[in-house]
């Protein structure tokens, strides 16, 4: 039976399988926690591949055709915009993504992401300039009304 997501799935001893772990596991070999198989077969065509469920690679049950690898390490080989972003050394504006300069942000529901911290204080100075203007907006304003109802007559 085919998956939606374009891999095989079998059954093996009442157990449903992916087609391609079950093949690696009956060749003899285990699959560590933390680990996953990649198709090398794809690795070395991905250029030539969109990805995704039409990828003709995730058929593939050949184990001389899989490795072992990373969770991390299969996310980063990826198409996807994750892995994009992931793969990127410098932000839009060219700093460099790494040592001081890069932050790593949890925001609550939401997958961890990377920050640029010299981007972020551009910002956040931009944003105290706004902030500090309109107080001062307020403040005049403020004066202009109090000097307005000090100069009015008769009250």
């Amino acid at each position: 039976m085919m998956k939606a997501t374009g891999y095989g799935q079998t059954t093996h001893k009442g157990t449903p399988w992916l087609a391609h772990r079950l093949a690696w596991v009956l060749d003899g070999a285990a699959i560590p926690d933390g680990t996953v198989l990649d198709h090398e077969c794809h690795t070395r065509l991905r250029e030539a591949c969109a990805g995704g469920p039409a990828c003709p690679h995730r058929r593939c049950v050949n184990p001389a055709h899989m490795r072992l690898i990373t969770r991390s390490v299969n996310a980063l080989a990826g198409n996807s915009p994750h892995s994009d972003n992931a793969r990127k050394a410098h932000c839009l504006r060219g700093h460099p993504l790494e040592g001081e300069n890069l932050r790593i942000v949890q925001k609550k529901g939401r997958a961890p992401s990377r920050e640029c911290v010299t981007c972020r204080r551009q910002r956040n100075r931009a944003s105290y300039e706004r902030n500090d203007e309109r107080t001062k907006q307020r403040e005049r304003y403020a004066a202009r009304k109090q000097a307005q109802e000090d100069a009015s007559p008769g009250e």
